[in-house]
């Protein structure tokens, strides 16, 4: 049976995912390229929220990217509705509702 060559791989994009996905494929050895129109990194937005999925993503992909990411992550109490240590949110509703690893319900601090 011939062996075929292994692909070198494109990903296009520097951001989060990118990023992320680059450091899951070096882990495997398997080549790949960033491409990144951005000259210099720069910040977009006020910031960004990832659901439980996108989570544990991070850690398959690379412990030491879930493990960052659970350091730095901003938790929600939801029942006082400040940032601090408490209940991680993971989608709030605008009617004030929450989703969390306990399942939706309950009220929220709109913010």
């Amino acid at each position: 049976m011939a062996s075929h060559p292994r692909p070198h791989l494109a990903l296009i994009g520097a951001g989060i995912t990118g990023t992320t996905l680059s450091l899951a494929l070096t882990r495997r050895n398997i080549p790949h390229t960033v491409y990144e129109q951005a000259a210099h990194p720069t910040e977009l937005g006020a910031g960004l929220g990832f659901g439980p999925n996108a989570a544990r993503a991070m850690a398959i992909a690379d412990p030491r990217v879930g493990e960052a990411f659970l350091r730095e992550c901003t938790k929600r109490d939801v029942r006082r509705g400040a940032e601090g240590e408490g209940e991680a949110v993971w989608i709030e509703f605008l009617d004030g509702t929450v989703d969390w690893d306990g399942g939706v319900g309950g009220a929220g601090a709109r913010v």
